[in-house]
């Protein structure tokens, strides 16, 4: 019978550096100049992955320095001209919103909400739960991760803690290590039909902190909380394979995660 042709390749990229490389597997009926023609076209295409995926870590790491250097955040109205309206935002549509999650002890948890409410009227900090937006109890948790603030403007989210099982520990390895940190990739709540199935998301998180009652980039004993940048896939990908052929290829993600031992 036909023997479908087979070549396997795999970029690999770290996900806070862009530093990454491949590796090609190929069948015996691929032919040299087949494979050298793609590896021509591949390398391009690895060189603009990493120049894209370093330009999405570039504008929240510059909207986090922004913000730290405010005297007057954390308010909403600094929050969307230092985010919504800086020259730097990118409109092709891969950074969907950047956020501000702050570090919301259970004790503080009443007077925030109530400082926040002088903001967003009707403000509390809530989960979704099959889709509806439930408050979370009194005393749930010692630490709360709500969206304080986002641009572009979403009110829907205004207050949803992201302390879960998959966002809380990416927050809690970005405030420990002073780095960016990013969740698994999960499905987008409100689905975009042009997306065509593919609604993945990730979030990348910045950690700032508070000294002298200020913010800082700088690991100090108090996180003050994440300024978060949420990427949609679908237009990060297809920006990012735009002008090359696929006739015949199959494009797959993976994530994968450092592992040890053989």
């Amino acid at each position: 019978g036909n023997v479908r042709s087979m070549l396997v390749v795999c970029i690999l990229l770290h996900e806070s550096t862009g530093v990454g490389g491949v590796e090609i597997l190929t069948s015996e009926s691929v032919s040299q100049a087949s494979v050298d023609l793609f590896v021509r076209d591949l390398n391009g295409m690895l060189a603009s992955l990493k120049f894209s995926w370093n330009d999405i870590f570039l504008y929240p790491e510059l909207a986090s320095s922004l913000l730290a250097v405010s005297e007057m955040f954390p308010t909403f109205q600094v929050f969307d001209r230092f985010v919504g309206e800086n020259m730097y935002w990118k409109s092709d549509g891969a950074l969907s919103s950047i956020q501000w999650m702050p570090n919301v002890q259970n004790s503080e948890r009443d007077s925030f909400e109530a400082k926040m409410r002088m903001q967003v009227p009707g403000f509390r900090i809530f989960t979704f739960q099959e889709n509806v937006a439930v408050r979370r109890p009194t005393n749930f948790s010692d630490t709360y991760y709500p969206i304080a603030y986002c641009s572009p403007c979403d009110p829907a989210i205004f207050g949803l803690d992201v302390n879960d099982n998959v966002e809380g520990p990416c927050i809690r390895k970005a405030m420990a290590t002073g780095r960016p940190s990013s969740a698994e990739p999960f499905d987008a709540r409100v689905a975009d039909p042009s997306f065509e199935g593919f609604n993945k998301l990730m979030v990348i998180y910045i950690p700032l902190y508070v000294a002298d009652g200020t913010y800082h980039q700088t690991i100090t004993p108090l996180f003050g909380g994440a300024v978060a940048a949420v990427l949609q896939f679908h237009p990060f990908m297809g920006n990012l394979f735009q002008g090359f052929d696929l006739k015949n290829i199959d494009v797959f993600m993976f994530r994968v995660q450092n592992v040890s031992g053989p």
